[in-house]
């Protein structure tokens, strides 16, 4: 269905807490992107920049992370990871993304994978992901 299936480890972000810049309505919460259902979304409000952070709960070794954009993407994208919420290390940056399914190889020992959104595709929307699967290295 969404042109990219991952197989193998275990997503490290199903039903792990998110936190958003913004969120333009209930309907489509930060948590939408961990809770494994592929009709729900966060969205958020109309304005650059917008990021949402998942919280593993503890250092993990992750691998790749997989996107799942909605038609409201980010054009211009970074995927930072942190240890500690404070510092972060961006490990992936795009200024033209395609939108849809992408799968992002990273390498990192971290807590936290924040994706932000610093232009979006389409001004007059805001940034809107289906999901945000965090897989284990």
């Amino acid at each position: 269905m969404w042109g990219i299936e991952v197989e193998g480890p275990p997503d490290l972000a199903l039903g792990r807490p998110v936190t958003a810049f913004s969120v333009k309505a209930p309907d489509v919460a930060a948590a939408n992107v961990t809770d494994g259902n592929t009709a729900t979304r966060w969205g958020s409000e109309y304005s650059d920049p917008q990021w949402i952070r998942v919280d593993l709960g503890g250092a993990k070794s992750i691998g790749p992370v997989l996107l799942r954009w909605e038609a409201s993407s980010a054009k211009a994208f970074t995927i930072d990871v942190s240890g500690d919420d404070q510092n972060w290390t961006t490990v992936h940056s795009t200024a033209n993304s395609a939108g849809g399914a992408q799968l992002i190889p990273i390498a990192a020992n971290v807590r936290y994978v924040r994706v932000c959104g610093t232009v979006r595709a389409n001004p007059r929307y805001g940034c809107s992901l289906w999901s945000v699967e965090v897989c284990s290295a």
